[in-house]
């Protein structure tokens, strides 16, 4: 899903936003009350759009998610602050879960610490192997796009928690 469209008219809110606060007049705080309510409602509409097109899917059995709790407590800078704050996660997650769950779909999620530093290829994991978007890695020099080599070691990870569980349960009986 490509977001130029949601990241325009996010950008658009923002400088709406900041331009009504600066003003401070009341009329402004009205807008700004009504701004913030129909950022809400674009936000819901994006979240129920998306997750019902995934849910739709015929092809998957299995949507794998990080967990993304304790996120927006990071300190990653202004800007990434302020973009991970300004998108409901959590409502993603229970849409996309009470939408699978109807369809028969299993929605799980694994731990996200270095999903963006390992490498997909030989799981060597260093900070310096991810620059922006660009994953390449110091040991294996295997280059990627770093988003895809993320959801690559995600992915891996549930199939290992799979494998792990399976070996416990055959272990116990």
């Amino acid at each position: 899903f490509l977001g130029n469209e949601i990241k325009r008219i996010r950008r658009k809110h923002t400088h709406l936003r900041k331009k009504l606060s600066v003003k401070g007049t009341r009329s402004a705080k009205r807008l700004l009350k009504r701004l913030s309510g129909k950022e809400k409602r674009f936000n819901r509409n994006v979240n129920h759009v998306i997750t019902k097109l995934l849910s739709e899917r015929d092809d998957v059995k299995t949507y794998v998610l990080e967990n993304l709790k304790g996120i927006r407590n990071k300190k990653k800078g202004r800007i990434l602050n302020r973009w991970l704050s300004g998108w409901p996660f959590f409502q993603f997650e229970s849409f996309l879960s009470y939408k699978c769950n109807a369809k028969g779909i299993d929605v799980v999620k694994v731990d996200s610490r270095y999903t963006s530093q390992d490498c997909s290829n030989c799981l060597h994991r260093d900070k310096k192997n991810r620059n922006g978007n660009v994953f390449v890695c110091t040991r294996c020099t295997h280059r990627a796009h770093a988003d895809v080599n993320a959801s690559i070691n995600i992915r891996n990870r549930y199939m290992t928690s799979l494998h792990a569980t399976k070996q416990s349960v055959s272990q116990s009986s």
